[in-house]
């Protein structure tokens, strides 16, 4: 048989609805995975990162209605630590969430996110050395950093729960900051010897 008379394989739609071309995948979660992808409806295509839900969360009805209230929350953000959500959809066999590229997209952004990370990571290297370093244990200030951005993350997932809870008046902005503020006390003060 030669391979003219091969039956066509039918080829999977590589789009996420029909628009976002996926690339690989920047990390999984409990709650999905995030890739870095292609909106092809901008020509040339914008960078974006895609975060597809796990298909098996979503035959819970709360889960979906989770999911389009966290994506309209974050859709009123305008915060540099928050990234801006530019499109989702949520059905009962697949949700997505497209936000802006963490990364950046050129070699002098992706320097300034690592010069602002290094600062921050600096700045919790000159705390771990003053007095109230030797009340603390020994800690890496990398993996303190990177913890401090985890519970900050979970700040930004869980915008849903928290903003409804706060004053009608309360800035997003300034809800976040008094947060990461509270999260490294939180991470400081947790840390001291008993």
């Amino acid at each position: 048989m030669t391979s003219g008379s091969w039956p066509a394989v039918p080829q999977v739609n590589p789009l996420v609805a029909n628009r976002y071309r996926k690339g690989r995948s920047l990390g999984t979660g409990g709650f999905g995975e995030v890739f870095y992808a292609e909106d092809i409806k901008f020509n040339p295509p914008r960078p974006v990162a895609i975060k597809i839900v796990h298909p098996d969360l979503l035959v819970d009805p709360q889960v979906r209605d989770g999911i389009s209230k966290e994506a309209n929350v974050l859709a009123q953000f305008k915060h540099p630590n928050i990234l801006r959500v530019l499109d989702f959809e949520v059905e009962r066999d697949r949700a997505y969430i497209v936000t802006e590229l963490a990364e950046g997209g050129s070699a002098e952004v992706r320097e300034a996110i690592r010069e602002r990370n290094k600062g921050l990571v600096d700045r919790y290297a000159d705390i771990l050395k003053t007095e109230i370093g030797d009340e603390i244990v020994d800690v890496d200030p990398l993996f303190l950093h990177v913890a401090i951005l985890g519970v900050c993350e979970f700040f930004t997932a869980a915008q849903s729960i928290i903003l409804p809870l706060a004053e009608p008046e309360t800035d997003p902005a300034e809800l976040a900051d008094r947060y990461e503020a509270f999260v490294i006390d939180l991470f400081l003060n947790g840390l001291r010897r008993r």
